[in-house]
Order: structure tokens, then C-alpha cells, then sequence
């Protein structure tokens, strides 16, 4: 008698261990689906206001699908036993091209200032597309997020001194190549390079100068603001007219 006592008891206890264990998985799921449910919502948010989250979105679903079949599976009640499923096909992800985002449109308006070769310089600038666009793509460099070739022409004034300590004044002529080297929504990282030449003076030459700039779309302005560092010369014949140093500038551009 006593042995069927235990053994009454036994069961007794393994059977509130298993609907313990019962209510605290299904808890645990419940409380999972509301933090997917929550995730999903942010991301969601993220991905109206242009954030590239899609693959996130779309693992989080998936993980919001999975926690749903669970807790079918936890609630009591008989259930069907399920069908026999074929094994899912293995599917390999294409490799993802790095990401490129074409700016668009591709003439803007840029006005900058700065220590400039020497001497403080403020600068104006309008750049346009080019046919460079044709040749980076046909080189494929567009797949590894170069892109966006184009053209900047406008003019400078500089004002400084040398090592010498003679009082330089440049108003110089500009030419210069732009090519991004990758972009995301709302920022890009580009290079910038070209040639310069002194007017309004009589023993101007050829001088150049090269940057690498980042810039950041600002919406509330209605255009980007942008940073670069870099070196430059510019070049008079005279003696001591030389100014060669450091390019550091800021600057607003809008399209048009």
C-alpha cells in the first residue's frame, strides 16, 4: 500500500513540474513575439525614413513567424500531427555588389573657404557630369562603389603669406576631376583634383592642387555641407610668389 502511495505521489509531483514548465515556456514566448514586435515597428521606422534595414526587416519576420508556430504548438488542446516536409532547398545568397548611390542630379553649386596652399581662400565652384561616368562603368569600377565622374570648373581668391614672408593675393582659374569612392544614403566620400592659374595678374602659371573630401546631405538646407583635406600650389613667375601647402575647406553645395 505504501509503495502505490509514493508512487501516486511521484506522479503527482512530475506533473506539476511539467505545467510549471509548460506556463513558464509559453511566458517566455509571449514575451519574445512582444520584443520582434517592438524590433520591427523600430526598423520599420528606420526604413521610412531611408535607412537600407531591408534585410534586418526581413529576418525579424521571420523570427516573429517562428515564435507564432511555437506558441500554436504550446497552447494545449489535441493537435494534428503534421504532414511529412520535404527538406527546404538549400538556397545560396547572390554575392552582394558593394553599395553605390548614385547622386542625382549631378550638377550642383559649391562654395567653400578655408586655408588653402598657404593663404586663406574662399572658392566657387559648379560641377556637371561627364562622360568619365561612361568609362568608370565600362572599367566595372562602379561595382566596387566608384562612380560619379564629373567636372568642376569656377575661380578662388587666396590671400596669405609665404615662407618668405612676401604677401601672396591668387585669384586663380580652377579646373577640376571629382570621382566619388562610395557612397551611402546621406553621405559620400569623394576625390577631387586638378589645375589652377593665376588671372588678372602677369606672370601667372599652371599650379594644381588634390583633395578627399566627405559630404553630408542636410535636408533642412535644401543641399549637402562638405569637408576636405588636401595640398595645392599656385604658381607666379616672380621669385618668392609661390604658395604651396595644405588644403583644408568647408563648404555648402545644392543641385540645380
Amino acid at each position: 500500500m505504501k509503495r502505490w502511495i509514493s508512487l501516486a505521489v511521484a506522479v503527482i509531483f512530475c506533473a506539476g513540474l511539467a505545467a510549471a514548465s509548460y506556463a513558464a515556456s509559453l511566458d517566455e514566448l509571449q514575451a519574445d513575439k512582444a520584443k520582434v514586435q517592438a524590433y520591427i515597428k523600430l526598423l520599420e521606422k528606420k526604413k521610412a525614413a531611408g535607412k537600407n534595414v531591408s534585410s534586418q526587416l526581413k529576418g525579424a519576420k521571420a523570427r516573429l513567424a517562428t515564435i507564432n508556430e511555437q506558441i500554436a504548438e504550446a497552447q494545449p488542446g489535441p493537435r494534428m500531427a503534421p504532414a511529412p516536409m520535404a527538406p527546404a532547398p538549400v538556397v545560396r545568397p547572390a554575392p552582394m555588389a558593394p553599395t553605390y548611390v548614385a547622386s542625382a542630379p549631378q550638377y550642383t553649386i559649391a562654395g567653400r573657404a578655408g586655408y588653402v596652399g598657404g593663404g586663406i581662400g574662399v572658392t566657387g565652384t559648379i560641377a556637371m557630369p561627364t562622360i568619365l561616368n561612361e568609362v568608370v562603368n565600362a572599367l566595372g569600377l562602379n561595382q566596387i562603389g566608384i562612380g560619379n565622374a564629373g567636372l568642376a570648373v569656377g575661380g578662388a581668391y587666396i590671400s596669405g603669406r609665404n615662407s618668405a614672408g612676401t604677401t601672396l593675393t591668387y585669384p586663380v582659374l580652377l579646373v577640376d576631376g571629382i570621382l566619388t569612392l562610395y557612397a551611402e544614403p546621406g553621405y559620400s566620400v569623394y576625390a577631387e583634383g586638378g589645375l589652377n592659374f593665376p588671372v588678372v595678374v602677369t606672370d601667372g602659371t599652371v599650379g594644381g592642387q588634390v583633395a578627399i573630401g566627405i559630404d553630408w546631405a542636410v535636408p533642412e538646407l535644401g543641399g549637402t555641407v562638405f569637408g576636405e583635406v588636401g595640398t595645392g600650389i599656385f604658381r607666379r613667375s616672380t621669385a618668392g610668389s609661390t604658395g604651396f601647402g595644405v588644403l583644408v575647406n568647408a563648404g555648402y553645395k545644392f543641385a540645380f
